[in-house]
């Protein structure tokens, strides 16, 4: 999908939502960095935790910006990351296509994911999910929780295109005081479209959902 620039100011003719571009999102909304405060605006910041995740945003902002990302290990937590690329012009651009300046709580879908061929809305869904997401301990269940009620409940509906039924439940977090919103896939047949057409980046997860696979009759 090629988007179609009414801003005579902003040069984004090499820019594209392909699958690449489409993941970038989906990392972003899930595990990036969107706030407009000062130094950061221009910044595409992201926090991994998993080698391939890692390793497809390298593989990402070198196709897409011809650049590889800083990456920098928490000094907190030792077990992740952060990637960051600062770009004026990708960051603009991924404005346009509908990412925010968002707090965690305001997020939602980009109007250019829900504009998508079905994809380009699979490689966005397969990096959301890869962050916020992901099989229940027992493997029975794919469970996906967000701050936002708008994103989970948009997630909701955009499965429905995939022929997945979902729902979403809120629940209170009383360490953090607040109420997350979490989207469950129970069925057994909703399961396998998920595993056959979105899936996850990381090894681990979807080796737990092949495990569960084989456990299905």
């Amino acid at each position: 999908m090629k988007l179609k620039m009414n801003n005579s100011k902003k040069d984004f003719q090499n820019f594209q939502i392909t699958k690449e571009m489409a993941r970038l999102l989906g990392y972003l909304i899930g595990d990036g960095t969107c706030t407009d405060c000062g130094l950061t605006k221009n910044n595409i910041q992201i926090t991994v935790a998993q080698k391939e995740v890692e390793d497809d945003i390298k593989m990402i902002c070198q196709k897409l910006f011809g650049e590889l990302p800083k990456v920098t290990i928490d000094k907190r937590t030792k077990s992740t990351k952060s990637m960051r690329i600062h770009n004026a012009k990708a960051r603009a651009f991924l404005h346009y296509a509908g990412l925010g300046w968002w707090k965690s709580g305001e997020k939602e879908v980009p109007w250019s994911i829900l504009c998508s061929p079905k994809d380009i809305v699979a490689n966005f869904l397969k990096a959301l999910f890869e962050c916020d997401g992901g099989p229940t301990k027992n493997g029975y269940t794919i469970e996906y929780t967000s701050k936002s009620e708008k994103l989970a409940k948009t997630i909701q509906t955009i499965l429905l295109n995939f022929g997945i039924i979902s729902k979403v439940i809120a629940r209170y977090n009383k360490k953090y005081n607040r109420f997350y919103h979490h989207l469950y896939i129970d069925g057994q047949k909703d399961k396998k479209i998920f595993i056959k057409e979105i899936g996850f980046i990381s090894d681990y997860k979807q080796e737990k959902l092949r495990h569960w696979m084989g456990n299905v009759k």
